[in-house]
């Protein structure tokens, strides 16, 4: 039964998140050669790393290194290799930032509302992978707290990636003609 659990390592919940990463690697890559919109190329490596980040539990180990490396220390109540971890996150955000800036100014007007909407959207992703770690991080020890935000952190991840593959997926059906975007009625944004 820990096997479905949504905290468990390499769990059916785990499992079905690799899978979603690899549907949003395999449409995009389908954009790129397909519907010759190379400048998802930074999207490409932006959700590769992150599949290999988490399935290789890369922001762990490297967490754990910068940790003995750097001789952090834990304070208000977190363990040190959640900072770490979180400049492990910071370190690769800042790696691949020249490369999606790139991307963005390069890119048409309609690459740049399809780059608006999936950095919305990985924003939610991210918002709960990162920020609700901490704070479940911070209530672990707590077994009513820790549940509940290790529910909310786990479960809205899942929806998060949910929701990036189906944008992804609507992109590549959806026809040239009027197109809807995400952030519009979020910002509202005249096409």
């Amino acid at each position: 039964m820990e096997f479905l659990n949504l905290g468990y390592d390499g769990g059916l919940p785990e499992i079905f998140q690799y899978i979603k990463f690899a549907i949003i690697l395999l449409i995009i890559t389908y954009l790129i050669f397909q519907k010759k919109r190379k400048f998802l190329f930074c999207w490409f490596v932006l959700f590769l790393v992150m599949l290999l980040d988490d399935a290789f539990k890369l922001h762990e180990t490297t967490g754990k290194f910068l940790v003995t490396y750097l001789d952090i220390q834990p304070i208000m109540g977190l363990e040190s290799v959640n900072y770490g971890e979180l400049l492990h996150a910071f370190i690769a955000g800042i790696t691949i930032l020249p490369l999606i800036a790139y991307c963005y100014i390069s890119g048409d007007r309609t690459y740049r509302k399809f780059f608006l909407d999936l950095t919305l959207l990985l924003t939610v992703l991210l918002f709960f992978g990162i920020f609700i770690d901490i704070i479940h991080s911070y209530f672990s020890d707590t077994y009513l707290l820790g549940g509940f935000f290790g529910l909310i952190e786990d479960g809205g991840e899942m929806i998060a990636l949910s929701l990036i593959a189906w944008y992804v997926l609507f992109i590549a059906i959806s026809n040239n003609g009027r197109q809807v975007y995400l952030h519009s009625p979020l910002f509202k944004m005249i096409k």
